[in-house]
């Protein structure tokens, strides 16, 4: 499988591609190729680590990540391009057997997965699973279990999370340091343990109320031993908003996501916002700009609603995630000889000189702001403009920050020449315009 994948990727090799285009290359090609084998078998962690090993080596030319992938693979809007988590998302098609498993429709293949499950209970996919896997269940079942019990693992934060929790196979109900295994504990929950005031019962009342005979009096005594003392403030403390049905679910924070609801996507997205890491960039430019708190949702989808042609769209990604290279970086990578301005020599070539310290790039910016005095009012230049764009309320804000990237993407790619013309800045604003009409009409 690896081998043809590697063939079809050698094609797509030689095209230049933005780190966003080849993303898009690899979910329609790469993992279009083992969605189906995966969805209904194991995958070998050999396959798995080989694809990753193909999809790093496909995105950064074989090079070290610019980008780590905990960051790349978050939404637009927490400054990543959905980046595709190769593992997640084979163990998201696995996991979403649970709901064809449990749904109302009966089936042939569901007798041999539902036979050995309830060897544990009729169902355990609740929240905090913690059981000790059989060695003689299939493979496929076994890590279906073995993930549910990573994705479940959640620490309950309202009164009814707490009382939903099953007391059976549960990570946080320990007894002597084990969790509960016990027949006769199935179908119990933290519930069973409360009466709808929420205070705790005693053993008369609970024995009343879930069935139980004196034999199960000192398990009664563990169990509410074993309940955290976090659980039970909570419950204590807390404002019931009726009645709870405990029945499989997923919690999520503090929502509870019953079994119809968890499809392949959606669990997808639950794994990748457990595992989501922030850009560590953001923490160098609030460094270097003197700033905190910048509303960073609101910077990172700048770059998406001021343009829709890839390449500025990717030269603003680069610039707000510190990875556009200039002659001070390349100097310390070996690749160019000068650190200094390609422009006016005078300092070290980082995007804040480039972009509003220059006095070459400057005096350029100052012609376009007279060219444009009659229909826009176009703001100086600030080493906030040159990575981050600007940031403040205005209804051109668009229209504003789509000339201010055109010009840095011109001043950008003159370098090397060594002179920056406006009349080279406004011929692209021209086509960049007309092709945006163009598509925008399309679309329409």
């Amino acid at each position: 499988m690896i081998n043809k994948i590697e063939k079809v990727m050698a094609v797509w090799r030689i095209k230049v591609l933005t780190l966003a285009g080849k993303i898009t290359v690899m979910k329609l090609l790469l993992f279009s190729k083992i969605i189906f084998v995966s969805f209904l078998s194991n995958t070998p962690s050999l396959i798995v680590k080989g694809l990753i090993r193909l999809k790093n080596d496909f995105l950064w030319n074989g090079k070290p990540p610019k980008i780590k992938h905990k960051a790349l693979i978050g939404s637009y809007e927490r400054g990543g391009l959905k980046d595709i988590d190769i593992e997640n998302r084979i163990k998201a098609l696995r996991l979403s057997w649970v709901k064809r498993l449990y749904d109302d429709n009966e089936h042939e293949w569901k007798v041999i997965p539902k036979f050995y499950l309830q060897k544990y209970s009729v169902n355990i996919f609740y929240p905090n699973l913690k059981v000790e896997v059989r060695s003689k269940i299939p493979m496929f079942y076994k890590n279906i279990i073995q993930e549910w019990e990573q994705i479940s693992n959640c620490i309950p934060i309202t009164m009814e999370n707490v009382l939903v929790q099953p007391i059976k196979y549960n990570r946080y109900i320990l007894i002597g340091g084990n969790i509960v295994t016990w027949n006769d504990a199935s179908g119990l929950f933290v519930k069973n343990f409360y009466s709808e005031e929420g205070q705790m019962l005693d053993w008369r009342a609970f024995k009343l109320k879930n069935d139980k005979g004196d034999s199960f009096y000192f398990k009664w005594r563990q169990i509410l031993n074993a309940i955290p003392r976090e659980w039970r403030d909570r419950i204590e403390t807390g404002i019931s908003e009726g009645s709870v049905v405990p029945e499989p679910h997923l919690q999520v924070i503090s929502r509870r996501l019953n079994l119809e609801r968890l499809s392949g996507k959606e669990l997808y997205i639950i794994m990748i916002n457990k595992i989501w890491e922030r850009p560590t960039s953001e923490a160098k430019i609030e460094q270097v700009l003197g700033a905190r708190d910048l509303n960073w949702a609101k910077i990172y989808v700048m770059g998406r609603k001021v343009t829709i042609d890839s390449y500025l769209r990717m030269f603003f990604f680069k610039l707000n995630h510190n990875i556009l290279f200039l002659n001070k970086a390349l100097k310390t990578m070996k690749i160019v000889e000068s650190s200094l301005c390609s422009y006016c020599g005078m300092a070290d070539e980082t995007p804040i000189h480039l972009f509003s310290d220059c006095p070459i790039v400057i005096e350029i910016w100052r012609r376009i702001q007279l060219f444009f005095r009659s229909s826009l009012v176009l703001a100086d230049l600030t080493p906030q403009s040159a990575i981050l764009g600007w940031l403040f309320e205005d209804d051109l804000i668009l229209i504003k920050n789509l000339i201010l990237l055109i010009f840095k993407v011109v001043v950008y790619k003159d370098r090397e020449l060594g002179i920056c013309r406006i009349e080279r800045f406004l011929n692209m604003l021209r086509k960049i315009m007309i092709i945006e009409h163009s598509l925008s009409t399309n679309k329409k």
